[in-house]
């Protein structure tokens, strides 16, 4: 909650309002009207916007929210107009996702831009619109201008984005010298593998950036560009926080492709958090442990969020990857989700009884929903956590699974006597 907002879902309000006296403003242009939304953004309503705009002297922070109001290349250019009045800005969010904005709209937004010369934080929301390669290729010349740009988040999922548009906002970032903090949404759009390489190799000049977050689910990168991508972001020093999102992809649905992508996470010096999703990647067997080794040899890692949902993992798997996060000798938080394998009883047993062997471990939330887990595994894994003796907080997910009632308060009662447990949630069904 940002201290002292002002808050507006209506226009008149806005004009209304003591526009000079506004430092930190919201405008919803999302009206409401019962259970139905009538959005519709145009001339009359950028003009309005822009004149109002103009006399906020004192705005340093904008939240515009514009998702579903059917801006397109048309009106894009009076939203570009509104913004490009208020030059103190240092904070800026727009939310324009699921409009009908392309490579003109694009165009004639960004402009807008480099009025915002002490612009530090950009949020830029284009979710579903059509931008395509061109429209980014705008947006990329737009951020060279922000030169004091610290944080930046874009989410520019389902945009038709290739190769070449990817390159051209790359090459953009290398120019943001001061960049520290940096997501991007890329779900769903037409990057291959060489893309994504191109990509991370600009991002190597990014030198101080320290939190990276990447959405790449649902596009055509392999194991090579995955991996590549890595290798290059190992060489920006002092990234500590790195988010990784490969779902659904086939990219490590062979050994070689598993030994690859593993030995470019393995070189993380200065890592001490990773969220790296892997769900329905086709993870066969005896590939989960080499992730686990790689990801050991991140030595400052302290908090570990590890998806694996709805791959080829069994008890064998299960064991050894819980065996191999032992040597992550600074692990203090770990999430790691394993719903839809088949890791059964003794699989849950053996990751028990391995994770007893982490002395750092404060924090476990473990999600083995849809296992083939049966009560006698349940309630073993229940008597392996009790060596935990350092952990606060536990949250376990077991929906799913062939566990009887009659075992079900028996489990939450051999959890409850952890000697330190603070928080536990425990969900069954």
């Amino acid at each position: 909650m940002i201290k002292n907002k002002a808050y507006f879902d209506n226009l008149k309000k806005l004009e209304n309002s003591c526009l000079q006296n506004h430092t930190c403003l919201e405008i919803d242009l999302r009206r409401k009207i019962g259970s139905k939304s009538q959005r519709f953004f145009n001339q009359n309503s950028g003009q309005n916007l822009s004149s109002a705009l103009q006399k906020c002297i004192n705005l340093t922070n904008l939240i515009l929210q514009a998702n579903g109001t059917q801006i397109d290349d048309k009106n894009a250019i009076y939203l570009g107009s509104a913004l490009g009045v208020n030059t103190n800005l240092q904070i800026l969010t727009l939310n324009l996702g699921y409009n009908e904005i392309g490579p003109q709209g694009v165009q004639d937004l960004v402009p807008s831009f480099s009025n915002c010369a002490n612009l530090s934080n950009l949020d830029l929301d284009l979710t579903r619109n059509i931008i395509g390669e061109k429209g980014l290729q705008f947006l990329g010349a737009a951020l060279t201008i922000l030169q004091n740009l610290s944080s930046l988040k874009l989410q520019l999922d389902g945009n038709q984005v290739k190769d070449i548009g990817l390159q051209s906002l790359g090459s953009a970032l290398s120019n943001c010298k001061y960049l520290t903090n940096l997501a991007l949404g890329l779900q769903k759009n037409e990057i291959s593998c060489k893309g994504i390489s191109n990509f991370g190799s600009a991002l190597v000049d990014c030198q101080n950036l320290s939190t990276i977050q990447l959405k790449l689910y649902g596009n055509q990168i392999k194991s090579i560009g995955a991996s590549a991508l890595c290798t290059a972001l190992q060489k920006c020093p002092k990234l500590q926080n790195f988010e990784l999102n490969l779902d659904s992809q086939k990219v490590l649905n062979k050994s070689n492709a598993v030994q690859r992508f593993s030995s470019s996470l393995q070189n993380f010096s200065n890592l001490q958090k990773l969220d790296l999703s892997l769900c329905d990647c086709d993870i066969k067997p005896k590939s989960a442990s080499v992730i686990g080794s790689a990801l050991a040899k991140c030595s400052n890692l302290q908090t570990l969020k590890l998806f694996l949902i709805q791959n080829f993992i069994g008890p064998e798997d299960a064991s050894e990857l819980g065996f191999t996060l032992v040597n992550c000798a600074n692990l203090q938080n770990l999430k790691l989700d394993l719903g839809k394998n088949e890791i059964g009883d003794q699989g849950i047993l053996n990751l028990g009884q391995a994770l007893i062997n982490c002395p750092k471990l404060i924090s476990l939330n473990l999600d083995l929903q849809s296992n083939n887990i049966f009560d006698s595994g349940a309630l073993n894994f229940g008597s392996a956590l009790l060596k935990c003796t350092n952990l606060l907080s536990l949250e376990l997910i077991l929906y799913y699974n062939e566990i009887k009632e009659s075992s079900l308060l028996k489990i939450q009662i051999k959890l409850l006597k952890i000697k330190k447990l603070v928080n536990s949630y425990i969900y069954f069904y």
